[in-house]
């Protein structure tokens, strides 16, 4: 990703959960199971007949390489394209069922190993705030997205979320297949499973983060957490326990409080002063 926004939001309504973040200086990434939305991390993938007869030998021909990997079967390069051309000389593609199957089979495959951390781009968003910071009781984490680049390649590895109804078309899923294949791209089909959603999700503008499912864990130094902005509703008892939480941080992170205009629908946030 480009230019990423300088920080990055993650909103939490569990005071168990809040704790463990500032205790051990980790974000969890959840499993797609764990997501209240049954339908995330389930694109629809288009198995119409594509007019572009390359994409379907493509198709075919990392179907036959995948069969391959899995079954460490030792068949040569040139005898997997062959095998490739003949399944497309009979129509193969053209199974609309057998299509179906592989391709949802394959996600499924893929989904049991991948981890998902999500994160909203600004600490002002009203449906975060509603969703996953118990109605504005809880909290929103800051996080300054320099501090989160990939260790190995120095890259910002977090995909923005596209919001479609829309099937992917099948080009799509074969150019991530590509990806995968010739450039041990795990991520590329990662982000066309897990980086889309619906358009009724489209108002969270979230940010994803991915890791293998041994890894569940995104660890962090302090310096990554700018700021703990509370919600409108925050209680006393919630700010202590955070307060106390950071008492053994060598480099604090900025505290704010969040408050409710009284004539605009807007969310008004601001250094937070002891009362």
């Amino acid at each position: 990703m480009n230019n990423p926004p300088r920080f990055l939001c993650r909103y939490y309504g569990n005071k168990e959960y809040i704790l463990d973040v500032l205790i051990n200086k980790r974000l969890y990434y959840c499993q797609p199971s764990e997501f209240n939305d049954p339908f995330d991390c389930r694109p629809l993938i288009s198995i119409m007949p594509s007019r572009d007869d390359d994409i379907w030998r493509k198709f075919l021909y990392y179907y036959v390489k995948m069969y391959e990997k899995v079954n460490k079967s030792g068949i040569p390069e040139s005898e997997l394209m062959k095998e490739a051309d003949r399944a497309f000389a009979t129509g193969r593609h053209k199974d609309q069922l057998w299509l179906n199957e592989f391709i949802v089979k394959e996600l499924k495959s893929l989904g049991a190993k991948i981890r998902v951390c999500c994160f909203a781009k600004s600490p002002r968003n009203m449906m975060m705030w509603a969703h996953y910071a118990k109605n504005h009781r809880g909290l929103a984490f800051i996080i300054l997205s320099s501090q989160l680049l990939d260790q190995s390649s120095g890259e910002f590895r977090g995909q923005v979320v596209e919001y479609d109804s829309e099937p992917l078309g099948i080009e799509r899923f074969v150019h991530a297949l590509e990806r995968f294949f010739n450039y041990g791209d795990v991520w590329a089909m990662a982000n066309i499973i897990y980086a889309k959603k619906t358009k009724h999700w489209v108002g969270e503008d979230e940010i994803r983060f991915f890791s293998m499912r041994d890894c569940p864990y995104l660890q962090f130094n302090e310096p990554a957490l700018y700021g703990i902005v509370f919600g409108a509703r925050s209680s006393k008892f919630l700010i202590q326990k955070v307060r106390g939480s950071l008492d053994h941080w060598r480099i604090k992170p900025r505290l704010f409080k969040a408050s409710t205009g009284k004539s605009t629908h807007k969310l008004w946030i601001e250094r937070y002063k002891d009362t």
